[in-house]
């Protein structure tokens, strides 16, 4: 499993605002409608290769669409929403996770993508 920070308190506690998934799909492009008819979520953003939705009533609930991104070496499949992304990144490091893409400044926000010690990630991202 790869994990992208987008956005934690000093100290030693991660304060998240969210844990959005993030499903791999063959056309980011494709399927909205089920997401904003359906289920009543709002687009939060669509790049083309990751398009986002989310509830306008509770921001815990949202959940991302996921083709790849080419600048990024894997595909991550969940965002972690934290307060303090720097404290987040250095924690990270210093617990001894692999960072597999480093902080760096998108248009959405800040985001390395680490791969916790137990897993094996299929899919390439950021």
């Amino acid at each position: 499993m790869v994990v992208l920070f987008t956005s934690m308190r000093e100290g030693r506690d991660m304060v998240i605002h969210r844990i959005v998934p993030n499903l791999k799909v063959a056309d980011a492009t494709a399927g909205h409608e089920f997401y904003v008819d359906f289920l009543g979520l709002e687009k939060a953003f669509d790049l083309g290769w990751i398009a986002s939705f989310r509830s306008t009533d509770n921001r815990g609930a949202q959940v991302s669409l996921v083709t790849g991104d080419a600048s990024a070496p894997e595909d991550s499949v969940m965002s972690v929403d934290v307060a303090d992304v720097d404290d987040a990144y250095a924690r990270a490091q210093q617990l001894g996770y692999e960072i597999v893409h480093p902080l760096t400044d998108e248009p959405w926000g800040s985001a390395p993508i680490l791969r916790p010690r137990s897993s094996r990630p299929r899919h390439q991202h950021r």
